[in-house]
């Protein structure tokens, strides 16, 4: 068991690292190229797109192949595709370097789903919310590292070694996952028969629909999707300059103090993992209600060292929110649809974030920024809502 994790963790982290140097590399060598923030914009817009059409799909192989078979394909596919990448860019062809990120994105939004249904096979129920914030801890603290790595090696090295950091990455995390195919192949390969192909993408959707505490869980994950994009790159940078009336850096500043936050929380969720294991939905929903306040506080706030105290607990109720909602699927959904119901989730919050992306970026050539911020909040408090509702009557007994 301990291997298994270690392979699964030692994964997730050479995924998220390669993941951050390659965005880091690409939209430095799209904006040297074309000198164009358009061109840049396309590339989160193929990210949602390929995601979206990857969570529908995802249905297909969850019926037919086990998780890590799954896990192996998308990682092995993964590795040629960047190496397809970086020869694209190398002679220029960045229509075609688009096409391949599309198809990158969609073996990501494989891994994901299938890495997070392996916990609860591998992971004892009393050592989940430990786990799923080891996962975290290790992901988000990598990421941090790696953001601010990446903008050195550029400086120092260039893209083309960032790019070749990238595939050793990507290499790592194969090898990683097939390590755990090895291991844990034959005990945890899917139990259930395929059906017909209609029948497996709405699988997801059927236990959800069935469910009344997943359904307002899953539509409290469209809104806070919908909500999150006030934190893309674009609207914060406009409420730095705007709002705060600092530089640039300070965006930087903002992302290194919400990570900080995330790992806390990370921290006192390793700590106190026996509390939370216990309150499982109480501590999601204190997360929502927290993440709605200081949402609300950071749209009213125009001192810029407030907002890094804010961010930073931001982060810290982001994180609750999220192992622990990770930790309820894992206990309360069975094993056998349980990567249908994070595919299905995982479509339903791109779709939110989508409309999200689109509503913001119109609004905020009309909206005080501060007032998008509100609404964000406003709609944390909505996600708040379902899941007291979800939960109301459990929590009385």
């Amino acid at each position: 068991m301990h291997w298994n994790f270690v392979f699964l963790v030692a994964g997730r982290a050479c995924h998220q690292s390669g993941f951050v140097l390659f965005i880091v590399a690409l939209m430095h060598v799209i904006y040297i190229e074309t000198a164009s923030a358009l061109f840049m914009s396309f590339i989160p817009v193929t990210i949602t797109l390929a995601r979206f059409g990857a969570n529908l799909i995802a249905p297909l192989l969850f019926a037919r192949f086990s998780l890590t078979t799954i896990l192996i394909f998308a990682t092995r596919t993964k590795v040629l595709l960047l190496v397809l990448v970086f020869a694209c860019i190398f002679y220029d062809l960045l229509f075609l370097a688009y096409i391949i990120v599309f198809f990158v994105s969609m073996m990501d939004a494989w891994f994901d789903p299938s890495s997070q249904a392996l916990v609860p096979r591998i992971i004892a129920k009393e050592e989940r919310v430990r786990a799923n914030s080891t996962i975290s801890l290790v992901s988000e603290g990598v990421e941090f590292i790696c953001w601010a790595l990446g903008g050195l090696l550029l400086a120092y090295v260039h893209a083309p070694f960032l790019f070749l950091l990238v595939v050793l990455n990507a290499v790592f995390t194969a090898a990683s996952c097939t390590f755990l195919h090895q291991r844990v192949n034959k005990t945890f390969a899917n139990d259930c028969e395929p059906k017909s192909w209609h029948t497996e993408m709405r699988r997801g959707f059927s236990v959800m629909v069935s469910s009344r505490w997943l359904l307002h869980a899953v539509l409290a994950s469209f809104l806070t999707s919908f909500a999150s994009v006030v934190w893309i790159a674009a609207i914060t940078y406009l409420f730095v300059e705007q709002v705060l009336m600092v530089s640039e850096g300070w965006w930087g500043f903002l992302n290194a103090s919400l990570l900080i936050g995330l790992l806390l929380a990370s921290l006192v969720l390793r700590t106190h993992h026996s509390l939370i294991q216990q309150n499982q939905s109480k501590t999601v929903f204190v997360g929502l209600v927290g993440t709605a306040l200081f949402t609300l506080l950071f749209a009213l706030t125009v001192e810029p060292f407030v907002a890094l105290l804010i961010i930073a607990c931001l982060g810290f109720f982001l994180q609750l929110e999220a192992v622990a909602s990770q930790t309820l699927y894992q206990e309360r959904i069975d094993v056998n649809v349980l990567p249908y119901v994070y595919a299905a989730e995982g479509t339903v919050a791109m779709l939110g974030f989508a409309l999200g992306s689109l509503l913001v970026g119109f609004s905020a050539d009309h909206l005080h920024l501060m007032f998008i911020y509100l609404i964000s909040a406003l709609l944390i408090v909505l996600a708040s809502f379902l899941w007291f509702r979800a939960f109301k009557q459990e929590w009385q007994k």
